[in-house]
């Protein structure tokens, strides 16, 4: 591919943020728009290529709206002294340094919920375009921005080993290990199914807090994908040109035709040492298995919803690539579009809203879903039957799974605002417009089709504060928020008033002149 000088800007290198076998990344500034960028920069002795091949890549990736399709935004590319380089729009810490920040505690499956739809619709979109990632990890997985307005807004860079649909029968390994997908490993024909694979494997990862596959070599990772879910299927050991590697042919009573060599025959047979290696996927059974890995006793809105995670990431690591679900598919299972959290009136509000929160703060359009909470009866039951200790319980059990008491008390007070500014007013006043006492905020000004308009005089105005502005502050909410709303019916009417009780005093006086 012949490349282009396509640079339009002048760049100033602030900061190296990391390097390795392909180069470096650093921050750069923009100098004519001062706009922050990365900057990524090929090593002298990549191949030109393979520098060409990735470049290829994100031109195609620029038929994808960067921030629907939760893509990196790639800028422009030029070269500069011989050596390729890249610019991409800025972003925060990867998900694995993030995790590690954590001391890898694992997300709780509210939080992965809104993760796992964003790189859905990422891999919806280079499905539509024909591309396959081919090295989908932690790693690979960005935060937009940490700050709690964003706090799970994520977007998938690092195209570098990007391929193009029509090409996957061209490579014959793919994907780092224990991300590797089983078709890579037994020599099946590849789709874009692999890439499904690998994102399974990260949220395993964030819901367990380690990885649910080895790492070391593919004879270990498909040692702990057998004893976790199962024999691949025959026909696909059969039709596998690097099966044999693996499996041998069985002369058992089993009734399987084949069986997993054991460590002894693959290191004979391979001259390859295997180390055995501990494994999450090796403490459980089956994925189903996974259940209750933490908690013993859940809440049962909240066992419902990890019971619906672990349904979709059984299919999300299917040994069949055929049978594997697709991205749309996925966007459509119940724990991506929560409505089992919505069919049972049991469950708490407070972690239905909590999941709600999560999913509206990435994408504004699940926003409309809080139409359930003012018209859904599922509401008011659930409502009645609330109390604090319920609220105690939820903060208690997202403290476990790992959020910060910081995070779980400011998502507690933004529920509560959630509550009273989509809660119904209760016996209007059509007078005043607002019902007696009822405080309003910036974030609740909006137009009621079923009231009829008011002219309303606003003082004192000052915007709600963002009580997701900081990790670490105690949010709680300020006098100064609440704007004072005074309708000139109101006003008028006690002008008149005092005006009437002036007019009776004066004529009390005038009496009493004309009696002396």
């Amino acid at each position: 591919m012949q490349l282009r000088r396509e640079v339009t800007n002048s760049y100033y290198v602030e900061k190296l943020l990391g390097e390795g076998g392909f180069g470096v990344v650093a921050r750069c500034m923009n100098v004519d728009t001062e706009e922050v960028v990365a900057l990524k920069m090929f090593r002298e002795y990549i191949d030109k290529e393979d520098a060409e091949g990735e470049i290829e890549c994100l031109c195609k990736l620029k038929k994808l709206d960067a921030d629907t399709h939760n893509v990196v935004k790639f800028i422009e590319h030029f070269e500069y002294k011989g050596r390729f380089c890249l610019i991409f729009e800025m972003l925060d810490l990867d998900l694995f340094d993030f995790l590690e920040s954590r001391n890898w505690r694992p997300l709780n499956v509210a939080e992965i919920r809104p993760i796992a739809q964003q790189m859905l619709v990422a891999l919806e979109g280079l499905k539509n375009i024909g591309l396959v990632h081919a090295d989908m990890k932690p790693e690979n997985i960005v935060f937009v921005d940490l700050c709690l307005s964003e706090f799970f807004k994520v977007k998938l860079i690092d195209f570098g080993c990007a391929i193009e649909v029509s090409e996957l029968a061209e490579y014959d390994t793919i994907q780092n290990i224990g991300y590797r997908a089983p078709e890579v490993i037994m020599g099946l024909p590849l789709t874009e199914a692999v890439d499904m694979w690998s994102l399974g494997d990260v949220l395993a990862y964030m819901f367990l807090g380690e990885l649910l596959y080895p790492t070391e070599s593919e004879y270990e990772q498909l040692r702990v994908m057998v004893h976790m879910q199962g024999q691949p299927k025959d026909h696909l050991l059969k039709a596998g040109e690097k099966a044999r590697r693996f499996f041998t042919k069985s002369h058992d009573s089993s009734g399987q035709a084949w069986r997993m060599k054991t460590p002894d025959e693959y290191e004979q047979e391979t001259e390859k040492e295997d180390t055995q290696c501990l494994a999450a996927g090796e403490k459980f059974s089956s994925i189903d298995d996974m259940l209750h890995h933490f908690k013993k006793n859940m809440d049962p809105a909240e066992e419902a919803d990890t019971k619906a995670f672990l349904s979709l990431l059984k299919q999300m690591l299917h040994m069949d690539p055929k049978k594997r679900i697709t991205p749309s598919a996925a966007l459509r299972h119940p724990f991506i579009t929560m409505e089992h959290l919505f069919v049972n009136t049991r469950f708490s509000i407070q972690y239905r809203e909590q999941a709600l929160l999560l999913m509206a703060r990435c994408d504004p359009r699940v926003a409309d879903m809080g139409d359930i909470f003012t018209s859904s009866k599922v509401l008011s039951s659930n409502k009645a039957s609330t109390s604090g200790d319920d609220t105690e319980g939820l903060t208690e059990a997202s403290l476990d799974q790992g959020g910060t008491k910081d995070q779980i008390i400011a998502v507690t007070h933004q529920e509560e605002k959630m509550s009273e500014l989509t809660a119904p007013l209760e016996n209007p006043s059509v007078s005043d417009g607002v019902t007696k006492d009822k405080r309003i905020t910036a974030a609740s000004l909006n137009i009621r089709e079923d009231r009829p308009p008011q002219e309303v005089t606003v003082t004192n105005i000052e915007p709600a504060k963002n009580i997701m502005d900081k990790t670490n502050q105690n949010m709680q909410e300020d006098p100064s928020d609440v704007i004072k709303v005074t309708t000139k019916k109101k006003r008028c009417r006690r002008f008149r008033k005092f005006l009437s009780r002036v007019f009776k005093c004066f004529t009390c006086c005038c009496r009493g002149v004309d009696d002396d």
